[in-house]
């Protein structure tokens, strides 16, 4: 970007931008592609090195500060442009706010069109840097989580990963096996997390054979002598999935009713996390802890159960024929309380949840204010809340080319059903309405809505 008129770094932004937005919507299993963007140069980049052309010294990253800005005040203006009025679901963008964000004038015209993309689109995720324990931290938009906390290396140990892969643990079976049995609960949860770590150590053996054996050769590609996938640092999550179900089985409450089980629930996650800490110390693996979007295990958990033991002994979401468990967020979405206390809930856990983690506050319509939004994110920065994204419902129509806000099954101009898309954010990713489980399709309009 240094020495490009605005108008070139448009044209080559916009073609990437347009380019991922129209793979990802006509090519099936096209990969989805995150972006973290900074306000400012992270103190940590200030005065690494920046590799010009053919290799040469081309200063360091904290002399491009001005760049840097040019390059996200583009990008924000692209991704208001689509020719089709609909929003660009790809890329995902990840916006980083730290207390310096938030009192820096240069910046808080851009801060403000970040806030009116949420308002319009729903789109962005933000990550918030404010609170100590995510110094360095960088986050994926499905969730995942790194940082510096295996070799306290920034550079080695978020660059060149990722995630080897997931196991989830169904957290309400193994209550109801020991309901009312702390001793048992815990020490079956400790085997549980030994069942998965030996399930990711296999495919750990497995990826580490092949990259040996040349079958992976862009992972494998050399980088200054090695490959450039860092597999002793990429970690494997372990992830849970019915927090508040487990929690109602063993205390009769639920998180949102009483301290008691918020306190319950932290000293599970709490144990889970420490295993988690021990096995990677015993084994050597990166395990980290993680409460990711997994849909997929919520809806097969919660079928498993209740076949297993009777609707009448499962707590679950949903409907009888189509039960679920509580996925991705502490609280379940439906449940109607402030703002301010599902917030204080969600933060028990995030720090607690090193490998993963997101909040999701769902937005009434109309369309809200961006700079109630603004001032949102400032709330939330005094929280424990590591991640998170405001989530608008709306509809686009085929016929019309507009999208209008709202769970209307039909086009409020052209009155069509067919050709009329409602969207929301599924897991952590928008996608249609009609292409989610039908057991959450049928609850997606009782999750509770906030006028912010």
């Amino acid at each position: 970007a240094k020495g490009v008129f605005l108008e070139e770094l448009r044209r080559k932004l916009k073609q990437f931008i347009f380019n991922l937005s129209y793979l990802s919507k006509n090519g099936p299993g096209f990969p989805t592609v995150s972006l973290g963007l900074d306000f400012t140069i992270p103190p940590y980049l200030e005065k690494v090195k920046v590799s010009g052309g053919n290799g040469s010294h081309g200063g360091y990253y904290g002399d491009y500060s001005e760049e840097a800005l040019n390059i996200l005040r583009v990008l924000l203006e692209i991704m208001f442009e689509d020719d089709d009025h609909r929003p660009i679901l790809i890329p995902h963008l990840a916006i980083y706010l730290t207390p310096k964000t938030f009192n820096n004038k240069e910046v808080e015209q851009l801060l403000f069109r970040v806030h009116e993309l949420a308002a319009k689109w729903g789109t962005p995720y933000f990550v918030n840097s404010s609170v100590p324990w995510q110094n360095q931290a960088t986050y994926l938009t499905n969730g995942n989580r790194l940082a510096s906390d295996w070799t306290n290396d920034w550079e080695l140990d978020t660059l060149r990963t990722g995630s080897l892969g997931t196991i989830v643990i169904n957290l309400p079976r193994v209550a109801r096996e020991f309901a009312r049995d702390d001793r048992k609960f815990l020490s079956a949860l400790n085997r549980a997390l030994q069942s998965g770590v030996t399930a990711l150590r296999r495919k750990y053996r497995a990826i580490d054979s092949r990259l040996n054996h040349g079958l992976l050769p862009f992972l494998a590609k050399p980088i200054a002598n090695e490959p450039y996938l860092r597999l002793p640092n990429t970690p494997f999550h372990i992830s849970i999935v019915g927090l508040n179900e487990a929690i109602q089985i063993q205390t009769d409450t639920q998180l949102h009713e009483a301290q008691t089980a918020i306190d319950y629930g932290a000293k599970i996650v709490g144990h889970l996390a420490l295993q988690a800490k021990k096995l990677s110390w015993k084994s050597g693996f990166r395990i980290r802890l993680s409460h990711n979007c997994n849909s997929t295990a919520a809806l097969r958990f919660a079928e498993l159960d209740v076949k297993r033991f009777g609707d009448t002994s499962v707590f679950t979401n949903g409907h009888d024929v189509a039960p679920y468990y509580t996925n991705s967020v502490a609280v379940p979405l439906h449940v109607d309380i402030p703002i301010e206390e599902r917030l204080r809930i969600e933060s028990r856990f995030h720090p607690l949840l090193t490998g993963g983690h997101m909040s999701f506050i769902e937005l009434a319509e109309p369309e809200r204010n961006p700079e109630a939004l603004l001032k949102m994110s400032q709330r939330i920065s005094q929280y424990n809340i590591g991640a998170y994204a405001f989530t608008r419902s709306y509809g686009y129509c085929l016929n019309c080319q507009q999208p209008f806000g709202g769970f209307s099954k039909k086009c409020p101009e052209c009155k069509t059903v067919k050709n009329y898309v409602r969207y929301s954010r599924f897991t952590s990713h928008y996608s249609p309405i009609k292409h989610w489980p039908s057991a959450m399709q049928s609850t997606s309009n009782s999750r509770v809505r906030y006028i912010i």
